[in-house]
């Protein structure tokens, strides 16, 4: 390579490590809570968790509503082709009835005893209502935690651009001086074509990071609802430890995870369900009051004004036989309550697997911080001394490459390390239930 090509690889290298440099539009640049409240306002999942709220307190209403008076309204008109009459033979004739006939009533109906059945759904609605209230909490901490994650990812991929990009810099200009001392006769032909190898070798994957990058780009527009257009992340990864300790984790998640009180709920919701069934052994009565009016009656059928009458009472229904079907679906409902509180027990368990795997995670990527930093620190120092043997003579082409390499690796690794530190963090935040829900107005159980 001519000594004016270090320059133009200069050049190559400021523009392909530009984030978004197409069409001369500025990348428009976010920070991750920006991304967070972004997704918070525009996820499906979040959206649709509120649906479901809101028809959960529908049918908390519902459910209240068969223990109030049903009041109804009637009315009913019918015409008839002819009026029935009866001949007496000398002339005289009595209608029955009249070609129109009305009619209209108010009735009232008020349940007294259901056996239970009404308590039961109003019960069932409430903890129904609790259970899709804390969906939206779930919803809200998995968006957080995926949205976190993705930036991360992110900026990891940034970050291994930038460090093969300086790899590839480094090989370039360490080959540019390699066929200065080649045109010199100090280097032979061989430590040339090593050189321009390695910096070629490099060059793919450099590429290869470029794509990760785009891929991770895309991956948070996704999750994050980001407008079309050039974008790009206002920060860069940084290493925050958490002071957590695994039991406080634990006992923290049994009382606030939103999927374990949700077990919980929805085993509750079985056992009303069981004791509505039950009900259905029980007697059921009803008052009922009813106030109509006809423009003809029984004793007066032909009669032009109407006629306005009340009645009132009370009816008892109790089936205390029907083949065995309430029995059947007694224990139906008796095993599902039995599932559903196995379930719960059993998603406890491996709720604190998640938790434990994801402490451990944080732990090891805690530990890889520590020991990556200095690692990066000595593996540039080791460059540096590289460099300047191979200038002095004392050392050979291939021992720079594996110091550059060895320095590119240790940095990949640390900031890996530093991702993966807080991407376990996330899931320890979402798994624990730490923090306040990430919801600006959500509605109290």
């Amino acid at each position: 390579m001519r000594p004016g090509g270090a320059a133009l690889v200069c050049v190559m290298l400021l523009c392909l490590t530009t984030p978004f440099p197409s069409s001369g539009d500025e990348a428009h640049l976010y920070t991750t809570d920006q991304c967070v409240r972004r997704a918070l306002e525009y996820a499906v999942p979040l959206a649709n968790a509120h649906r479901d709220l809101e028809a959960a307190n529908a049918r908390i209403v519902g459910a209240r509503s068969e223990a109030f008076p049903q009041l109804a309204l009637k009315a009913d008109y019918t015409r008839f082709d002819e009026v029935a009459s009866f001949d007496f033979g000398d002339g005289r004739q009595v209608s029955f009835g009249q070609l129109n006939n009305y009619s209209a009533g108010l009735e009232v109906t008020q349940l007294l005893y259901s056996g239970g059945r009404i308590g039961a759904g109003i019960r069932a609605a409430g903890l129904y209502r609790r259970y899709a209230a804390l969906s939206v909490e779930r919803a809200a901490r998995e968006t957080r935690r995926d949205v976190v994650v993705a930036c991360a990812d992110l900026l990891l991929a940034r970050k291994a651009v930038e460090v093969f990009a300086r790899s590839v810099e480094h090989l370039e200009q360490f080959a540019t001086r390699e066929q200065a001392r080649f045109e010199a006769q100090t280097a032979s032909e061989f430590d040339l074509l090593s050189a321009r190898v390695r910096a070629a070798n490099e060059k793919p994957k450099w590429i290869e990071a470029r794509n990760r990058l785009e891929l991770a780009r895309e991956r948070l527009r996704t999750l994050a609802h980001l407008p079309p257009g050039p974008f790009d992340l206002a920060e860069d990864l940084s290493y925050a430890p958490a002071d957590w300790s695994l039991d406080e984790l634990l006992t923290h998640a049994v009382t606030r995870r939103p999927e374990l009180i949700q077990m919980d709920l929805l085993a509750g919701l079985r056992e009303q369900e069981l004791q509505s069934v039950r009900s259905e052994q029980q007697p059921t009565a009803n008052a009922f009051f009813s106030y109509t009016g006809a423009n003809s009656s029984q004793n007066n059928p032909a009669q032009s004004e109407w006629d306005w009458r009340w009645t009132a009472g009370a009816t008892v229904r109790w089936t205390f036989f029907d083949g065995g079907q309430r029995a059947s679906r007694i224990t139906e409902k008796r095993l599902e309550a039995a599932k559903a509180r196995a379930l719960a027990e059993d998603f406890r368990r491996a709720v604190t697997m998640e938790i434990r795997q994801a402490y451990l995670d944080m732990v090891h990527a805690r530990e890889s911080v520590a020991g990556g930093e200095e690692i990066v620190v000595l593996a540039q120092r080791s460059l540096s001394i590289a460099e300047t043997r191979h200038q002095q003579g004392l050392a050979t082409a291939l021992e720079y490459a594996e110091a550059n390499l060895a320095l590119r690796t240790a940095q990949l690794a640390l900031q890996t390390a530093v991702r993966d530190h807080l991407a376990a963090v996330e899931r320890l935040r979402c798994a624990a239930a730490l923090g306040d829900p990430p919801l600006e107005h959500m509605e109290a159980d």
